[in-house]
Order: C-alpha cells, then sequence, then structure tokens
C-alpha cells in the first residue's frame, strides 16, 4: 500500500473508532519512514483519543518539534493539555496552531474554551465568535448560531422555523429559538422552550444547563439551584455545573453551602480559578477575613484571577498593599495587551491603595481611568431611568395610594431598607439584625422582579399593570414574595430584613402588596455617597456608578422618588440619616426599633459582635464598632468635583 493511501486508511479506521487497527497501520508506517510528520501526528492522535494520554504527549511533541509549522499537532497538543487541566499550556498551543493556520474552526473553539477556564472571557468570547464564523458552511444549526452572535435574530428565527418545519424533534434548533426569546426578553416563552428541550432530550446535561442557567439569569435561584444538582448529578466531574451551584448559592447569601460547593469545585479541579476566588468571597461573607485574605493572596499566583484577586484584597478595609505589592499592580497595569476587566480591577486596586496613603490625587486618575473603561462596557440610560420614575410619580397618586387596604395576616413581617447604595443601609442592617426577633437575609431580588412585571402594560402579554389590580390579586403577590423569602429565613424569626437598595422605587408597590410592611431609607450626604460610589467597582447592577455626573443625577431622582413617598404615604418610610447614626447612635436605634414595633435591646446596640453572614461590600465594617473617618471624607476629592457639586447643589447642606 502506498503512503498515501495507508494514510487515507488509517484515518478511515480511525473515523470508524478502529483505533487498535488504525495505531497499527501508523506503527508500520513510520517503521518504514520514521520522518513521516502526518503518521507521527496522526498516530499521536489516536492515541489521544484512546486516552492514552502520557503516550500521546511523547509522540505529538515529536511531531511538533519534526515539523514546527505543522498545524494539527499543536490543535491536539492544545486539547491534550485541556484534558490534563492545564488550561495555559493549551492556550499556548491553540495559539500556535491558529497562527500556522486560520482557517480551522476546531482551533478556535479549542481556544476559546481554554481562555474561558483561565478566565479571560473577553478573548474567550473573540475566539468563540471565529469559531462561528468558520463553522458556518451547509450547517443550518451553525448558520442560526451565527445569526444569533450577529444580533440578526429575526434571521435566526426564520432559520429555525424551517428547520423545526422539517425536523419538529430537534431539540438543537428548539435550543436556539429558546435562547432567542430568552435575548429578546420574552421569559415565559423561553422557559417553555427549554422545558421541551430537556424532555426531549432528557439525558443532555447542555439542556439540563440551559434551563438553571435560565433561571440564573431571571434570578430564580431555588430553581437554579436544583437544576445545577441536577446537572451534577449527571456529571459529578463538569466544573461548570459546580461553579453554577455555588454562584448561584453565594448570591442568595447561603454562604456555608456555597463555600463547600467552591471547595467540592476545587476537589474535582484544583486549577479553577474562579472557584478559588468564590471560596474567598465565600470566606469574607462568613466574617472569617483573615481566611479570605489568605486565599486571596494565593489567587494572585493565578494568571487568570490576579486582577480579581488584587480588587477582592483592595475592596477589605483592613488591608493594605505594601510598596512592592502596588509596584506589581502598576507593572502589570502597563502590559500593552491587557484584558479590559482586568484593567479596571487594577486602576480601581490601584487608586484604593494610593487612597489608604492619602495620595489622593493620583488616586482620582486611577478611579477615573477604571470608571471611563467599565462605563464603556456597560448600558445606563440616565433619560430612560428618569422617565420611569415619571411614570412611577403618576401611577402612586395620593388617591391610588390612599385606597382602603386591611392589614394582612403574615407568617413574618419584612422590614424594607432602601436608598442608595453605600449610603449605610448594611450598617442598618446589621443594627437591626441584631435584635432577637430580627432575621437578617440579604439584598433579595423577588420584590423588585414582581414590581417591574406588576407594573408592565398588557400589551406586551406579561402581566396586568397594578393599577388595574384588584385586592385579590394583591393580596396573591404578597404571599407570592413572602413564599419566595421563606428559603432565606432559615431560623423563621417574626421579623426579617430585605436590604435591596433600588427597592426605593418600589414602597408604593410595597404599601399595596404588604400593607404591614415596614420601611426605612438609608439616607447619607449627597457628596460622600456619590464619591463612595464612584470609588466602589460593584459587582453588577449598579451601572449608574461609573461616571460622576450620573451618580449625582440618580442621587436627585432617588430624593425625589423618596419625596414622593413622603407626600403620598406620610409616615410609612423613617429615614435616618447615617451621620446621625454616627453621631448618636443609641437615639437612632431607638428611632428604628419604635418604627418597627420592637422593644429594646442591648444587642442592637453592640451590633458589631452579632455573628451573621453579609453579602456587601460593607461587610468589614459594619463588623467593627462604628467609626465617622467616613463622614466628609468627599472633601479629599473635592479639587475634581465642581460639577458634582454643582448637579447636587440643591441638596447639598440640607437633605431632604
Amino acid at each position: 500500500m502506498r503512503p498515501d493511501a495507508q494514510f487515507t486508511e488509517a484515518v478511515r479506521l480511525t473515523g470508524d473508532g478502529n483505533l487498535g487497527e488504525a495505531e497499527t497501520l501508523c506503527r508500520n508506517a513510520l517503521r518504514s519512514d520514521a520522518h513521516d510528520v502526518s503518521m507521527l501526528a496522526l498516530l499521536g492522535a489516536i492515541l489521544l483519543k484512546g486516552g492514552r494520554i502520557e503516550e500521546a504527549q511523547t509522540v505529538l511533541t515529536d511531531a511538533v518539534e519534526m515539523a514546527p509549522t505543522f498545524a494539527k499537532p499543536h490543535e491536539d497538543l492544545g486539547f491534550l493539555y485541556m484534558h490534563k487541566k492545564d488550561y495555559s499550556a493549551a492556550a499556548g498551543f491553540f495559539r500556535k496552531a491558529a497562527d500556522i493556520d486560520a482557517t480551522q474552526a476546531s482551533v478556535f473553539f479549542g481556544l476559546s474554551h481554554a481562555l474561558h477556564e483561565l478566565g479571560r472571557n473577553t478573548e474567550a468570547e473573540d475566539a468563540h465568535k471565529k469559531f462561528l464564523t468558520l463553522s458556518v458552511d451547509s450547517n443550518p444549526l451553525a448558520e442560526i448560531v451565527s445569526l444569533r452572535n450577529t444580533g440578526d435574530l429575526d434571521k435566526a428565527r426564520t432559520a429555525c422555523g424551517r428547520l423545526l418545519a422539517r425536523e419538529p424533534g430537534n431539540h438543537q434548533a428548539m435550543r436556539q429559538l429558546a435562547m432567542i426569546a430568552a435575548e429578546e426578553g420574552q421569559a415565559p416563552e423561553a422557559e417553555r422552550l427549554l422545558l421541551r428541550v430537556v424532555e426531549l432530550a432528557p439525558d443532555s446535561i447542555v439542556a439540563v444547563m440551559d434551563l438553571a442557567n435560565f433561571y440564573r439569569d431571571q434570578q430564580r435561584f431555588p430553581e437554579a439551584i436544583s437544576g445545577f444538582q441536577r446537572a451534577i448529578d449527571f456529571a459529578p466531574d463538569d466544573s461548570d455545573a459546580r461553579l453554577g451551584l455555588a454562584h448561584s448559592l453565594f448570591t442568595i447569601g447561603e454562604a456555608q453551602a456555597a463555600l463547600a460547593a467552591f471547595s467540592a469545585c476545587l476537589e474535582f479541579d484544583d486549577s479553577q480559578e474562579a472557584a478559588m476566588l468564590g471560596c474567598g468571597n465565600a470566606l469574607r461573607m462568613l466574617g472569617r477575613s483573615g481566611e479570605a485574605v489568605d486565599v486571596y493572596r494565593r489567587c494572585l499566583s493565578r494568571e487568570g484571577i490576579y486582577a480579581s484577586a488584587c480588587w477582592n484584597l483592595a475592596s477589605m478595609r483592613s488591608y493594605e498593599f505594601d510598596d512592592q505589592a502596588l509596584a506589581d499592580m502598576h507593572a502589570r497595569r502597563r502590559e500593552p495587551n491587557i484584558d479590559d476587566q482586568a484593567a479596571v480591577s487594577l486602576d480601581f486596586s490601584i487608586a484604593k491603595a494610593l487612597d489608604d496613603r492619602a495620595e489622593y490625587d493620583d488616586a482620582w486618575k486611577h478611579y477615573v481611568a477604571g470608571n471611563h473603561r467599565q462605563r464603556a462596557a456597560v448600558q445606563f440610560d440616565g433619560v430612560g431611568f428618569e422617565t420611569g420614575i415619571d411614570s412611577l410619580v403618576g401611577t402612586y397618586s395620593q388617591n391610588f395610594c390612599s385606597r382602603e387596604k386591611a392589614q394582612r395576616a403574615m407568617d413574618a413581617t419584612p422590614i424594607f431598607i432602601v436608598g442608595m447604595p453605600r449610603a449605610g443601609s448594611t450598617l442598618l442592617e446589621q443594627i437591626l439584625a441584631s435584635h432577637s426577633q430580627v432575621e437578617g437575609t440579604t439584598e433579595l431580588p423577588y420584590l423588585q422582579r414582581m414590581a417591574l412585571l406588576a407594573h408592565t402594560s398588557p400589551a406586551n402579554g406579561i402581566s396586568a399593570p397594578i393599577v388595574t389590580s384588584d385586592d385579590d390579586r394583591l393580596r396573591a403577590l404578597g404571599e407570592e414574595y413572602l413564599r419566595a423569602c421563606r428559603r432565606h429565613r432559615p431560623e423563621q424569626k417574626p421579623f426579617f430584613i430585605d436590604k435591596l437598595p433600588d427597592n426605593f422605587q418600589n414602597v408604593g408597590f410595597i404599601h399595596l402588596i404588604l400593607p404591614n410592611a415596614i420601611i426605612i431609607d438609608a439616607r447619607r450626604e449627597p457628596m460622600d455617597t456619590c464619591i463612595a460610589n464612584f470609588r466602589q467597582l460593584f459587582g453588577q447592577g449598579k451601572e449608574f456608578s461609573y461616571d460622576p455626573m450620573e451618580i449625582g443625577e440618580m442621587y436627585l431622582q432617588y430624593a425625589r422618588m423618596m419625596q414622593h413617598w413622603d407626600d403620598v404615604l406620610p409616615g410609612k418610610v423613617l429615614r435616618v440619616r447615617y451621620e446621625d447614626v454616627v453621631r448618636d447612635t443609641e437615639q437612632q436605634i431607638r428611632r428604628m426599633l419604635k418604627h418597627c414595633g420592637l422593644r429594646w435591646e442591648d444587642g442592637c446596640l453592640e451590633f458589631s459582635t452579632t455573628e451573621r453572614t453579609i453579602t456587601t461590600a460593607s461587610s468589614e465594617q459594619v463588623r467593627l464598632p462604628i467609626f465617622s473617618s467616613s463622614i466628609g471624607f468627599w472633601r479629599n476629592y473635592e479639587a475634581h468635583l465642581s460639577e458634582l457639586t454643582e448637579v447636587l447643589q440643591p441638596l447639598i447642606g440640607g437633605q431632604r
């Protein structure tokens, strides 16, 4: 058999799964010509496919050394190192293969996965897009995926319809249709389709993971947690499923369970960087700050999470970088090909380190750089937000809010703490959660999602607007909210706290569906609030916080909204100013307890000793005795704030 015929036959045997025969043919050919690099590379691929990793590594390494410009053995080594969970080496081999031959879709598929495991998500997305572009040929699914990724959802939907008309049971096409519905905000339709995909492919971990990720995106965490657990039952070594479970538990404040889930993920894959970082975050949430610092410091040795670890350390009040650490961050920040998110994290970290050293002008430069870059990556419509406030003011008129509402029996009374972020809400939560009758939870997402649906026009086919709701529907909404919160109340105390600042928009809605609910407005001096937001790199959901003017405008809208609630629901909201709590702690605690209908307990005054899970950026501060150093802190940056001062002038010195 001629050499080319031998090679063709070996490829055919490999494709048919006859690996033993294919290997024998390759080895016989190599005895005749030890320099046949094509046969050598094919032998390496056969050994890799058969799971003989060490043998494959030796053969493929020989092939690469023999023919440095041969792309395929580089690619196979990339997949080999993926199997060994050495993602950095894998990415290096995939990149080399792409440099040699940039036309192979499989190379970019492997590269995208390696980069994703390294936490380099922007680069991973670019590689995945290249993979999809190269995959589009006669494959209708590849065409649909490509159309989705280029944003042409109408054409993608039409292509899905054509494919499903020919193949009604094609769960891959149905999956794409579900993704399109989710991207268009049609959550009920997306859920229906994803459930159908799971029915059609009950043994597919991809289908189960899609549904779990959908529930997590919809902030339906109990369903998400069940979905991720089911995926783990299917594939115990699937790191994405374990990470999804851990992150969902962490998000809803179940820190101990999240820590166990992150740790379990590391037991299966000790190179999983996101799980390492997650362990640090969970320890921090549990108040185990020393252990959290140790974990974050270990994360500094991991390329993919170095910048994130820096920010986590910087955001801890008790941690300060030494000169060498600061120099290292500066050097990393100057690297020419630095990832956008890493640059943002490092700018905030350097700024905080300089802030701690009272080098405020230099710190400001890095805050500006980090915020500017982050603002370019998020969507925030200030005009749209103001229009939304206009709509709420119009909907919740004096007459509408004064409708007679009977007090309702509830298994627990919620205490909502609302306001601007970084205004002291976590401090108030910690004080109240130190009372024997009050259970602290976290920033619960349920009320905000329910309010969004309740204010949606029926023309969108989602939900009846609140103005048309009768008492039975309002009562049902209140019961739905309380059911959703039960998971967060393991102690089942008579009162529990929902501390999502954004609920300042939903005071009227709360009053309608939960007339017994207690509402407290955590208020802080405007300039200090705005600068505290500008100095904080939030994980998500605070898109207004990366531009001083937008933060100032947000504060004005918040103050306007709260004034409206004071006008139409007098006495409903207790305003507690951070500065007053610092200056006269006991008196302000007595005001809050009286507003909640709770008797005095000395434990509320000793709040810093209360052991509980705290999920927000102030988790270290509220475990310390109260301090006044943050009052007036904005003046350290006063030279840079003339425009913000002008925006906030109506409120400065006389907060409404």
